[in-house]
């Protein structure tokens, strides 16, 4: 009797607190939704305005917007974290951020080249630029961005190959000591990403790793940990 109750409370415990888990995780994708939001209504109104110019003046801005780029991108890092279970390995965690970002990444990428080719011709990218922004991360072959606001994603993506490479590892275990060693490296792979002057040149161009937010998302995973 005492064992079957034992039980029984045990798995209310559990359900319970998946069910916490699932609110928390909502409120979180909200938040973060309404970061990104912050961030399209700064640069189609206020950054917009100030690299192209609007044809008519708009009555509302939102310059503070850009300001909403720390809470994405510290939400990203907490719940790439808090949502990966402990048996996760690399392969599979770095195949379902592909299917995550590039698909729309390449839709929205094409809608982009398309609108300059049809409104600003004198701003249409070639074929060789436009291709190799397809990998997202253009500055590594020595080429202009097609759009400059995609620059979030590729330093999404830097973080999500840093926390591949801490499963791999086999750092995301229970044992704090291996979490730790495994944040160590990732943090000093962010450092060397973060601070000029650092220059990497790849065939004939660069990246350069000044004015990053990958610290951010790093933050975000640790207070994933802690939670």
């Amino acid at each position: 009797m005492e064992r079957s109750l034992q039980s029984h409370f045990g798995k209310d415990q559990a359900v319970n607190k998946k069910s916490a888990d699932r609110e928390t995780l909502w409120l979180l994708n909200v938040m973060r939704g309404v970061a990104a939001l912050l961030i399209v209504f700064y640069h189609y109104t206020t950054q917009y305005n100030n690299s192209i110019g609007h044809l008519v003046r708009y009555s509302v801005t939102v310059p503070w917007g850009c300001y909403a780029v720390y809470t994405f991108f510290m939400l990203s890092g907490f719940l790439t974290v808090y949502s990966c279970k402990e048996d996760a390995n690399a392969g599979s965690f770095l195949k379902k951020r592909f299917f995550r970002l590039y698909p729309m990444f390449w839709i929205c990428m094409t809608v982009t080249a398309l609108y300059m080719f049809v409104i600003m011709p004198e701003r249409a990218p070639s074929l060789k630029q436009f291709l190799l922004n397809l990998t997202m991360t253009p500055s590594l072959f020595g080429v202009e961005a097609v759009d400059g606001v995609y620059w979030t994603l590729a330093k999404e993506l830097f973080f999500y190959f840093g926390f591949a490479a801490v499963l791999q590892l086999g750092f995301f275990k229970k044992d704090k000591t291996n979490w730790l060693w495994g944040w160590l490296c990732l943090a000093v792979l962010a450092a060397g990403y973060c601070y000029e002057p650092y220059y990497f040149p790849v065939r004939g161009g660069g990246i350069s790793a000044s004015n990053t937010r990958i610290h951010l998302c790093v933050s975000g995973g640790l207070c994933g940990i802690l939670f």
